[in-house]
Formats: C-alpha cells, structure tokens, sequence
C-alpha cells in the first residue's frame, strides 16, 4: 500500500472522533481492494467499514472473509450471494459463538461436510442442524457426540445402533434436560440390551436410565441395586404433587425384583421416598420405617404402620435423633415421663406432651431450668434478690388461659414455692373458673445456680442480653451474678456495669467463657 493511502489510515487509527471517519473517507478509497483489506485487520473492532463500501467491494469473497475474522457482526453487511458463498461461511462459522448459525444457512450449506465440520468443531450442539445425510456420517457424528454428548439423540437411526458412539453418550454425567440424563432413551433396541452400554448409563450417569433397559436388563439383580442405590435430590412438596416420581428407579425393576428384601433395601435407605411404594410386608420392618420417617418427618402420607408410633423403644430411637418426634407420638407415649424428658435434652417437647405431663410439678421445674419461655407465654414475671437468694414473682392474669392455671397449679405442688396472695390452689381455681378481676402473684424462691440455668444463656439461637430484661438492677450490679454468668457466655461482657468490667474476678470469669 502506497504512502498516501497508509497516511489515511494511520489517521482514521489515531483519531479520538472516529464517528466522524466516514465524512471524511474518500469513495476511491472504499473502493480500493487492498486499502479495504488493510483497513479492516488495523481499525478498531466494530468499526462499520464494510458498510461504508460500495457492493462491488462487499461482493468480494475475500474482502468477505477478511471482514469476518475482524468482526462476525460484518455479516449483516455482506451481500447475500456472496454471504452464503462456501469459503465466507465456512469463516463466519469458525468466528462465530452462535449455535445456531448452521441452521441458518441455506440447504446446499447444511449438506456440505466441509461446512458441518467446521461448525460442529467450533460448537457440537450444530450437528442437530446439519442435513439427515450428514447425520448419518459417522466421523462428523463421532465430533459432535465427543464434544456434546446431547448431540447423540440427533444420529441418525443407523449411528444410534453404533455402540462406540452410545458408549461415549451415556457416559455423559451432565444428562439430558428432557430425559433425565438417560441418553440410553435414544439407543437402538439391541445397545439398550448390551450390559456393557446399560451398565455405564445406569451407574456413571443416571439411575432412571434403567427405564429404558430391556426386561431382560431389569430383572438384573445387580443392575438393579446400582440404579436404586443412587440418591436423587427433590423436595417434598414435588414429590406430594407427583408422588409416583417418589419411587425413582425403584419403579422401573422388574416385579420380581421389587419384591427383593436386598433392592427394597437399598431403594428406601437412598431415598426414603420410596418407602410409601414398597410392598407392605417390607413396611412392617422397623429399620426401614426408621430411616423413612427420620428423613422425612412426614409419617401420615409415608405409610408408616402407626403401631410404631406406640413402640416405645423404636419412638425412644427416633426422638434421640430429633425431638420433633415427641410430637408424633401415639397419645399413651406422650404421656411417658421418660420420653418426654429425652426430648427435652433438644428443648423441645413439653408442648407436645400430655396434660398430666404438662402440670406435673417435676417436669415443670425441669422445664423452667431450662429457660423461662413456657412461663414467659403464660405470665409477667420479674427476677428480684432476696438476701442470699432469688425471687421469680409471675403474675397471672386470672382470665389468661387453662395452661397458666396449670402452671400455678404444679407451683403448689413445689415445696420452695409460695403465694404472696394466699392459697395457690385457690388462685388456680378461679383462674379456671375466670372468677375474679385482680392480678395474681406467685413466687418462686430459688438459688444462683437455678437462676443462672432458668437464663439458658449457653443457647446460640437467640441474643443472650436480652435474656438479662426481667433482672432487677440489685441482680445486674451483683459481682456474684457476672462471675457465674460470663463462663457460659462472654458476649455478655459489654452488659457488664462500667464499676466492674475491670474487677480481677470479672476479667477472670471472661477468660474462662467460650467463643
């Protein structure tokens, strides 16, 4: 290119206004081939050049191809005939990330090996796009199916008979969107027969995939207990609106195999779903109801015999698990003291217990060591000092509710209880009949160790200072009281009054606090 043409270029390249460019470009340049070609691989990507140029210039297929490598956008610029030329294709194809260039190319281009291979190299998912004759090709298949294993279902019949190419499409951890990842969906009926293919499918990729095994391959025992052995991820809500999906690869094992103890076995311990599709002498062993139920806690629609919810020792099982199951137990277990206090352990339970549990005086002092909250939705109380010891004053409004009499009621039962406004029993009758109209007051007096304990203030799930609103100041400027609390919870340092955040003791009980 000679000095002239080089300086107009260098120019347009330095130039901080290139949107003026055009008005300044002059048209025997734009229709000089070699100046075109030179200014399309120097002046900035996107820059419109190419529509600057008369159509003779854009006719040019290697002007074309030259505009392509710089920007596959110029095709919008390239004339037509000259856009779907072989060689200018072949380039905005190899340029070009959109996986569905191919399909827009006209028939002629789509039946061009040349041409499908180039684009099934830069992108697998185009060999859908290529002609039934290419698809029946096995080495462009074999480039595509490589790259994208999806791209198997899109063979043609005769290449989904080739086992070499099922082999690399099943084998694909990724799946399939439309079937689950069972490409094994899409072999001919004789690899849907072959153990090698269906053995990868189901083990390497998808258990489902033994839907489409033979029957022969269904009945296989050890196929059978891989497929069923793999857990699968669903939400219950999508498994109660389409419960027959609950049954995974389980349903698709052959009858005899769905009545093996070892495959029911191995079915409910992946995915307990399918403990509700099991047959119902498998239901009544007691190992499987357990791992269903404990997975799920969802036992009305699981099946599960409800004599195990009667069976105190398998009940004792699962609550020692999770205290939820206190809950559904049978209405005599929730009346079993032993079963109660083991979920409390969770603190969890009481709610769920019978009504002889709930007002008896040893199980509601257990529960109120653990945290005043049953008696916080009950009654108004305040902690105050008494001389050495402590007062919790509750103050009941006679007209509140049945479990706030209950709870008075088990107060009269405590030998360190007592009531300021005279006879308890009196109080919780009136409180059950809704006689009356006055506040009334019980006190329970106890010691530093059952206040400390009544706080819970080793319980992460909430702010332990605002555990501290019902203390007296008397209780809050105690040096004793911080002592005993901050091991169990240094965060309460910060309520600690300025007068003993330095004491020697106080620094002392912080060092010994957890995390």
């Amino acid at each position: 290119m000679d000095e002239s043409k080089q300086r107009y270029l260098d120019k347009w390249v330095k130039s901080r206004a290139l949107s003026k460019v055009p008005k300044i470009i002059p048209p025997k340049l734009l229709k000089d081939k070699e100046f075109v070609m030179e200014a399309l691989k120097t002046l900035p990507l996107k820059f419109p050049l190419l529509e600057l140029c008369p159509d003779t210039v854009r006719k040019d297929v290697e002007i074309a191809k030259a505009a392509l490598k710089c920007d596959v956008h110029n095709m919008r610029f390239i004339p037509e005939a000259t856009r779907y030329k072989k060689d200018a294709y072949i380039v905005a194809l190899t340029e070009s990330d959109d996986s569905d260039m191919l399909r827009r190319a006209p028939n002629k281009l789509k039946d061009d090996e040349d041409v499908v291979r180039a684009a099934i190299e830069k992108e697998g998912y185009r060999f859908g796009d290529a002609s039934p004759r290419l698809r029946d090709n096995r080495e462009l298949a074999m480039i595509a199916v490589t790259k994208r294993p999806w791209m198997f279902h899109r063979a043609s019949e005769r290449l989904r008979d080739d086992k070499e190419l099922a082999l690399i499409a099943v084998a694909d951890k990724m799946g399939f969107p439309h079937t689950d990842g069972c490409l094994l969906h899409y072999c001919s009926p004789r690899l849907q027969d072959d153990d090698e293919v269906v053995r990868l499918a189901v083990s390497t990729n998808c258990g489902l995939s033994l839907c489409w095994a033979s029957p022969r391959l269904q009945d296989d025992k050890e196929l059978a207990l891989i497929a069923v052995g793999q857990k699968r991820e669903m939400s219950i809500d999508f498994l109660l609106s389409k419960p027959n999906e609950a049954q995974f690869a389980y349903k698709y094992v052959s009858p005899r195999l769905r009545q093996d103890k070892d495959v029911v076995d191995a079915a409910v311990k992946a995915n307990p779903y399918v403990y509700r599709f099991i047959p119902k002498e498998f239901k009544q062993d007691k190992e499987l109801a357990f791992i269903a139920t404990l997975d799920l806690m969802e036992e009305k629609w699981l099946g599960v015999p409800a004599a195990f919810f009667d069976d105190k020792e398998w009940m004792k099982r699962l609550i020692a698990q999770k205290a939820y199951f206190f809950g559904v137990a049978s209405p005599r277990l929730r009346n079993d003291k032993e079963l109660l206090y083991l979920a409390l352990e969770k603190r969890s339970g009481y709610y769920s217990a019978g009504y002889a549990l709930k007002t008896d005086p040893e199980v509601l002092r257990h529960v109120t060591r653990m945290g005043m909250g049953l008696v916080e939705g009950s009654a108004k109380f305040a902690i105050r000092k008494d001389g050495d010891g402590y007062v919790f004053s509750f103050f009941f409004d006679p007209k509140s509710t049945a479990r706030a009499a209950a709870i008075v009621r088990a107060f009269s039962g405590m030998a360190d209880f007592k009531d300021i406004s005279g006879d308890i029993s009196g109080v919780a009758d009136s409180m059950e009949a809704n006689v009356g109209d006055q506040e009334k007051t019980v006190e329970i007096h106890v010691d530093l160790d059952y206040l400390i304990d009544s706080l819970n203030l080793t319980d992460r799930s909430s702010t332990p200072s605002a555990r501290l609103y019902h203390l007296s100041p008397e209780i809050l400027g105690d040096k004793g009281f911080w002592v005993k609390a901050l091991p169990l919870c240094k965060s309460l340092y910060s309520s600690v009054p300025e007068n003993l955040k330095n004491d020697p003791d106080i620094l002392a009980a912080v060092d010994k606090a957890e995390a």
